[in-house]
């Protein structure tokens, strides 16, 4: 949820992501309000430490991970971190609005250069595939379409409304003041 974001906004560590305070307040949100419910009861465990000691652990500057490597394979990542959260809460009117914005910040990765017209290296196992899509496919809204990595997502007029009001707003805005909007 922090790579694309961050590396679109200039970001090049974990850490510089992770301590960003816009960045927090939409980890948490999202961890709270987007991912808890998916999630089993686990005793002895208080999720709202446990987030929070996320983000402290991903905001220590010794650790020093690369942005870069967080974002690489996404299409093997999302649908197996990600999609099956969405996909759980597809039909119970839940507002995925913050999911929606992690994948919109995906597809404007993909794009290839961040907000300071720094060159993206996209890897990826799909990213010949992913490149010829987007070169081919102005629209967005065609991107959560691809139905091996989405499956039936688009379909959800909802969620795909949020993608496309995301994509447009980092695209016009900065990644940093779309999460801002959305928050």
């Amino acid at each position: 949820a922090l790579a694309y974001v961050g590396y679109l906004h200039g970001y090049r560590y974990v850490h510089e992501s992770a301590q960003d305070t816009t960045i927090q307040n939409f980890l948490l949100n999202y961890m709270h309000n987007e991912v808890e419910a998916t999630l089993d009861n686990v005793p002895g465990i208080d999720l709202s430490e446990y987030q929070n000691s996320v983000i402290e652990r991903f905001a220590n500057p010794n650790i020093a991970d690369t942005l870069q490597r967080i974002c690489e394979f996404t299409s093997d990542r999302i649908p197996v971190f990600n999609l099956p959260a969405i996909h759980e809460q597809l039909d119970s009117d839940k507002n995925l609005k913050l999911s929606a914005l992690i994948v919109a910040s995906w597809r404007v990765y993909l794009e290839g250069v961040d907000e300071n017209g720094e060159k993206i290296d996209i890897v990826d196992n799909k990213k010949d595939f992913l490149l010829d899509f987007i070169t081919n496919n102005a629209d967005p809204l065609e991107f959560i379409k691809i139905k091996e990595i989405f499956h039936n997502l688009a379909d959800n007029v909802e969620f795909a409304s949020d993608y496309l009001l995301a994509y447009k707003t980092i695209k016009s805005d900065g990644a940093i003041n779309a999460i801002a909007k959305f928050l």
